[in-house]
């Protein structure tokens, strides 16, 4: 397969995506639209929410700060059965107003980090809160993000692309 810069028309809007962002450790986060993903990392305790593009979502908070952007990598998305991306603009919305309700405290960087008051939210809980209208949910794992997926979506499977610098 090709190597990608985009995702538009592979993702929806309120399509769940992954990547494994170190050792198999699965990263979370809800495509939007333009290319754009919401992803919640954590640093210092507390959880920041974000749109980040493909490869900023690919790579771990501390290489980024180091400037140390990933250059490609495989980004998973929830398919149905007919291989199409699953997505609802009501989950797109959701993702919408967390950003927007925190956005009053940005930073002013491109990729400005926006806090949420709940240190316990992480990737999964964030995406799985989008899914399901309910942000202090328990699904805190990928697992539990998985079953979210299923209550929202029905059955899914997992499709790849691959994200390249530029192809």
């Amino acid at each position: 397969m090709a190597k990608i810069t985009s995702l538009e028309g592979y993702a929806k809007p309120g399509s769940v995506l992954y990547c494994d962002i170190r050792f198999w450790v699965a990263h979370s986060g809800i495509y939007i639209g333009d290319n754009l993903i919401a992803e919640v990392t954590d640093k210092d305790g507390k959880a920041y929410i974000r749109y980040a593009h493909p490869r900023h979502f690919l790579t771990r908070l501390e290489d980024e700060r180091d400037g140390k952007l990933k250059e490609g990598g495989k980004i998973y998305i929830a398919c149905g059965k007919d291989g199409n991306s699953l997505g609802l603009e009501k989950v797109a919305q959701r993702v919408r107003t967390a950003v927007e309700s925190a956005g009053s405290r940005a930073r002013g960087k491109e990729y400005a980090w926006f806090p949420i008051d709940d240190s316990e939210l992480n990737c999964h809980k964030f995406s799985a809160g989008c899914l399901l209208g309910n942000f202090k949910n328990d699904c805190g794992s990928f697992e539990k993000l998985k079953e979210a997926i299923r209550k929202t979506y029905g059955e899914f499977k997992w499709i790849d692309v691959e994200i390249g610098a530029n192809s």
